[in-house]
């Protein structure tokens, strides 16, 4: 008896089709998955967004507040965490100092060592005017030596003024001519005129302190 042939029903050719046509994309994807390269670890992190975390805020010593001036100002005692609002505070108030040379720091409110004041605070409007008001007792008090040094560091105390007085006008009452001198000597001079119209007075027929 021969083999029976048994002609393949339009439902059955379709199902044999379709097995193929599947075995071909699988064979497809298996093929282009193989070829493709690798994405290791390194290149998976390379392409994670960078991600930039923020420094620790520190908390001031003064006033207790979380804020991002807050720094570590000074290196004898470590412990003296101050922003910039207290520390300027702190100078306007009575940490600002005059040291041996004439320079204007202040004490570290927590063991009293003498800091640097920053540029930034030396120009700080306060903060000029308080390292002023230093600079013109120095010159009522007649201290040539500690005016003097201190205009080695700001020489623009010399010719600053107020409304009202300058260092020249407080010399010139004072009839002092060493200090008068030294003054000149970083650009003040009696014919400076203050805000109010008037210059320091002339001590013609006074006797001058030596």
């Amino acid at each position: 008896m021969g083999c029976e042939t048994h002609a393949l029903t339009p439902v059955r050719l379709s199902m044999v089709i379709g097995f193929k046509v599947m075995h071909t994309c699988d064979t497809i994807i298996a093929t282009t998955r193989s070829n493709m390269p690798k994405i290791t670890k390194e290149r998976k992190d390379a392409t994670k967004p960078t991600v930039i975390k923020a420094s620790a805020t520190k908390v001031c010593t003064i006033c207790s507040d979380k804020k991002p001036t807050a720094l570590q100002r000074c290196t004898t005692c470590k412990t003296s965490i101050t922003c910039f609002k207290c520390v300027k505070g702190w100078i306007v108030g009575d940490g600002g100092i005059i040291d041996s040379t004439g320079k204007f720091v202040y004490s570290c409110p927590t063991c009293r060592a003498h800091l640097n004041i920053s540029a930034t605070m030396l120009q700080d409007s306060d903060v000029k005017t308080q390292l002023y008001k230093c600079f013109l007792q120095e010159v009522k008090n007649y201290k040539v030596d500690n005016a003097r040094n201190m205009l080695s560091h700001n020489p623009w105390l010399a010719t600053e003024q107020t409304s009202n007085n300058s260092p020249m006008c407080v010399a010139a009452n004072n009839m002092h001519i060493p200090m008068l001198q030294l003054l000149s000597e970083y650009g003040a001079t009696m014919f400076d005129k203050l805000e109010i119209g008037c210059m320091p007075p002339h001590a013609t027929g006074r006797q001058l302190q030596p």
